[in-house]
């Protein structure tokens, strides 16, 4: 009896044994399958495809329902994006340095972006807005390699496209190939695909008090509806992909209303007997579907100034100018500006608010359906981060995060202040730039005249110049980020920044949904908007950041478009 109680024992442990051996492995099997599906609803948020085809208009954008698709090269089959830069001190060729290595790599910012589009969008903001606008102008116009950029000049526009017109612009001198073209208000189009871009000019965020009747743009801030009739009226000749369009050159625009000592410009669209904007098959601009709008501070904009009111009063105002529904919000990116950790923080708090009126968007009777937002700061901080590695700062590694946008910035941003305020002295500057943000290699420093700060211990000159000891005279090897501490590189940054764009717009304007759900109720937007700001999530994660995209996009003409896969209601 015991011994037959001891098998059956035995029996029951091994069965018991072999359970839990089975339920082990069956509760790895599903946990694995619950991380994989979390995984690709993580990853299929935007709908990405390819296509081999050559696209040429907007009726094949790979889809019938979408209206803006990209492609990304490498340089040395579409150049970089220089071809509209118009101030030659913003600008910064190839050739002035390498790269840091952590972002030297093809997939990360050594790649260029083509765009095709149907819309009409308008870039507004200050000098930091026109650089992106005229990158952007460059990925929708410029589809061809020209000498890939290495060497190649980098000019001021002369009129050789006439697919891109100057409404008004200025100098400081009196030869614009010298001092630069400071442009208020231009247009190019019609782009790959059929569209037209702009670029508007504001120093201020618009409110209904800033409404005047004429603007001096060169450091007047305000609005008027002239200017805004202007962009609107203009009759851009669309020609087919490919055609050319005649060449429109600057001529002098100086009016009654301009100081004598500021040379104003524009392009010439009147041409004997050839009106460029008369032609059989010219069209009126008209109203915008989309406008990018970057607050422009700090500077321009003091930081407290840029508040939530001032925010949504901007983007009402702007449906009731340019009749557009969406609005993407560009966060403020580190400058000269910045001058304190208080200035810091300011500005990390001022772009949470940013993100906040976008999350929190619901106004849609304004006629403003679609607030999104792009991540420029975290753009530009990686790279600084980044950068400010290379040069020797022990600052934190990047970890790329899943973004969420109700929860205050990334930790690492809060170290900032300890190397992004070490200054580069520059007498012959206005501003004195950030180390991180122009310097290629650590300064090299001479005449040193300040005492060390308690408790401070250097070994050599250099590491003074790293820790923002005041210096007579000190120099380094400039970057391919910055020249000025102030302007972006958009050689550099603008692929990723154009194909930012194109992704968030492609989140509200591809597919058959925009057109489904033009006349939905309220409860069904805030449904929609939620799918499209998963969509912008993405977009952000993918190109505002220095993450590597897929290498197999930088090859055989791949195109993308990004899509809401969430805003189907039925």
């Amino acid at each position: 009896m015991t011994i037959l109680f001891q098998r059956a024992l035995l029996i029951v442990l091994l069965f018991a044994c072999l359970a839990t051996i089975i339920c082990y492995h069956t509760h790895r099997k599903l946990l694995t399958l619950s991380i994989t599906r979390v995984e690709h609803a993580h990853r299929d948020r935007v709908h990405w495809t390819s296509s081999i085809n050559t696209i040429h208009n907007h009726e094949n954008m790979n889809h019938p329902h979408n209206h803006i698709s990209f492609r990304l090269h490498p340089p040395d089959v579409v150049s970089p994006p220089f071809q509209f830069l118009s101030v030659q001190g913003y600008t910064c060729p190839p050739s002035i340095a390498p790269l840091p290595p952590a972002l030297a790599h093809p997939t990360v910012l050594n790649f260029t972006t083509t765009i095709e589009t149907d819309l009409k969008v308008l870039f507004v903001g200050d000098s930091i807005m026109q650089q992106f606008s005229q990158s952007f102008y460059s990925s929708v116009l410029i589809h061809t390699s020209a000498n890939n950029g290495v060497g190649a000049k980098h000019y001021v526009w002369d009129g050789k496209d006439g697919r891109h017109i100057i409404l008004r612009a200025f100098i400081n001198g009196v030869i614009p190939e010298l001092s630069g073209l400071h442009v208020c208000s231009s247009l190019a189009g019609p782009v790959h695909g059929g569209g037209i871009v702009g670029y508007y000019r504001l120093l201020d965020l618009p409110n209904q008090e800033g409404r005047k009747q004429y603007v001096y743009c060169k450091n007047e801030k305000g609005w008027s509806w002239s200017d805004v009739h202007e962009l609107m009226d203009v009759k851009m000749e669309m020609k087919e992909d490919g055609d050319v369009v005649a060449a429109k050159p600057l001529v002098r625009a100086n009016s009654k209303h301009d100081s004598p000592q500021t040379t104003w410009y524009k392009s010439q669209l009147v041409r004997e007997g050839n009106t460029a904007d008369h032609s059989a098959n010219a069209q009126r601009v008209g109203n915008f579907n989309a406008i990018v709008l970057r607050p422009p501070g700090p500077g321009w904009m003091k930081l407290h100034e840029i508040t939530r009111e001032r925010i949504v009063e901007s983007i009402q105002l702007l449906h009731e100018l340019f009749a557009v529904e969406t609005v993407i919000l560009t966060t403020l990116a580190f400058n000269n500006n910045i001058v304190t950790p208080r200035d810091w923080e300011d500005m990390l708090a001022v772009n949470q608010m940013i993100r906040d009126v976008a999350a929190h968007w619901d106004n849609f009777e304004s006629g403003v359906k679609y607030v999104l937002i792009q991540d420029l700061d975290v753009y530009t901080n990686e790279i600084l981060w980044i950068n400010g590695k290379h040069l020797g700062y022990n600052v934190s590694s990047l970890k790329h995060q899943h973004r969420k946008y109700d929860i205050i910035p990334a930790k690492w941003q809060y170290e900032g202040p300890t190397f992004l305020l070490h200054r580069i002295i520059m007498r012959e500057w206005k501003f004195n730039p950030s180390i991180p943000m122009v310097c290629n290699t650590p300064p090299v420093c001479e005449s040193l005249s300040t005492i060390l700060p308690n408790g401070t211990t250097v070994r050599d000159i250099n590491e003074l110049c790293i820790m923002n000891i005041t210096a007579d005279k000190s120099q380094c090897f400039f970057n391919r980020f910055s020249r000025d501490g102030m302007h972006w590189c958009v050689e550099t940054l603008g692929p990723r920044y154009s194909a930012s764009v194109a992704c968030l717009l492609g989140c509200v304007y591809n597919g058959a949904e925009h057109e489904k759900y033009q006349n939905a109720s309220y409860d069904d937007m805030i449904k929609i908007t939620k799918g499209v700001k998963q969509c912008q999530e993405e977009c952000n994660e993918r190109f505002m950041s220095g993450v590597p995209v897929d290498e197999s996009w930088l090859h055989n003409n791949t195109v993308l478009y990004s899509k809401c896969n969430y805003c189907d209601l039925s």
